[in-house]
């Protein structure tokens, strides 16, 4: 396959992009599933309803604030402090509106969760997303909750969606992303390619994509591997990877070399942003805590005991002093009581997306570790109804969370 015939693959047509570009149609829903185009952040979503793909072959509905968060169900009068950023799995995909992990979660901690992922979303742009949503002068929000799914960080190196795939999609757009190289520590915040709407129409011309994307290293990365040999190797050990990797089931040593530094500058990059949000919740004098998500088929790797990709990411963050949940132990203890094999075993909480029973177990776990990271506690944890003087519950400190809470 030569360049050409890959860019040519992938280019939008009009109608794709004329359906990007609306907000809402005459129905009052945008007509792209929701995803709609922003200068900065690539593309946000509005409201919208997906016909079967919901529990059951159901339709779901998706409606928005006018902020951009997705609804609030729980408790939406009471005053915001929690506000949850990520992709798909934090937005919720293939659920209601009620039926989001934030919005468990907010129900049980009897005050609102505000949901600003997006679907489709890297770690980088759910960064953008949170330091353009709670700029300098939203200090409502003092704890933010950043979801991390097993192929955000590959979504950060790109700049063209459908690139790396070979195949459009309703979120196939340009976005912004980084520009790596962890051997030099380099580290390069790049904008969104698009900045006016009626440019997304460059990206139905091939002359475009090739001026823009001939050098584009995912691109390069996506087309070498597709021309490589399926041919086994015995040199190399199997590369421990299920997502990211472009499509292709080449297994050659230089395949496995590509993917090898892929999936390290992958896990860099998402390093580096974390690294940014630290700072940029610190500056805020918010507290951050972190949750990692997996798709069904990484999920059924984990609690087979299979090597996973993510280890040097994940052993790192855990160090990085506060609050982490990664959602493979919270599933493994659950699967430890289970007859089933692990496959099925996960069927309920997964449908693509999670389910809502998958939403629900990923409130749940998490649960402990928000009712130890928020203070002062959410009002279940607050034992004693009796206000001090200085406005707090009396009491609170006894509760078995709490403490554990103070104690670190």
């Amino acid at each position: 396959m030569t360049l050409d015939e890959y860019l040519d693959g992938i280019r939008a047509t009009p109608a794709e992009v004329e359906r990007f570009l609306r907000g809402r149609g005459e129905d009052g829903l945008q007509p792209n599933r929701g995803w709609t185009y922003d200068a900065e952040l690539g593309w946000v979503h509005a409201d919208a309803v997906h016909a079967g793909d919901g529990e059951d072959g159901s339709d779901t509905f998706y409606h928005y604030e006018e902020d951009g968060a997705r609804r609030v169900v729980n408790h939406p009068e009471a005053p915001y402090r929690i506000a949850a950023f990520g992709d798909s799995y934090t937005h919720g995909d293939q659920v209601n509106d009620g039926e989001t992990w934030p919005e468990y979660l907010a129900a049980h901690l009897c005050e609102p969760v505000r949901n600003y992922g997006v679907g489709g979303y890297s770690v980088y742009q759910a960064y953008r997303r949170m330091k353009k949503v709670l700029g300098d002068d939203r200090a409502d929000i003092s704890h933010v909750l950043l979801n991390i799914y097993e192929d955000d960080h590959f979504r950060n190196l790109d700049s063209y969606r459908a690139l790396r795939h070979g195949r459009r999609s309703n979120c196939g757009f340009t976005l912004p992303h980084v520009r790596v190289d962890p051997d030099t520590d380099a580290f390069e915040e790049r904008d969104n390619l698009i900045a006016r709407p009626e440019d997304v129409y460059q990206l139905c011309d091939l002359d475009y994509l090739r001026r823009t994307f001939a050098d584009d290293p995912i691109a390069r990365m996506a087309l070498r591997l597709r021309t490589l040999s399926d041919a086994r190797s015995t040199e190399m050990p199997p590369v421990p990877i299920t997502v990211g990797m472009l499509g292709s089931d080449a297994d050659s040593d230089e395949a496995r070399r590509i993917k090898t530094e892929y999936v390290r500058a992958a896990l860099y990059a998402t390093r580096r942003v974390v690294e940014r949000i630290e700072a940029f919740c610190n500056a805020k004098g918010s507290k951050l805590l972190v949750m990692l998500s997996f798709s069904a088929p990484t999920m059924a790797k984990a609690l087979r005991g299979e090597e996973m990709f993510d280890r040097p990411f994940s052993t790192w963050l855990c160090g990085r002093g506060y609050p982490v949940l990664d959602m493979r132990p919270a599933f493994a203890a659950e699967f430890a009581d289970s007859r089933r094999d692990a496959t099925h075993f996960l069927e309920p909480y997964y449908n693509g997306h999670h389910t809502p029973a998958g939403n629900f177990f990923t409130a749940r776990a998490l649960r402990r570790e928000a009712v130890a990271w928020i203070d002062p506690a959410p009002g279940p944890y607050r034992r004693a109804t009796p206000r001090n003087a200085d406005g707090t519950f009396r009491g609170a400190e006894q509760h078995p969370l709490v403490r554990e809470r103070a104690a670190g």
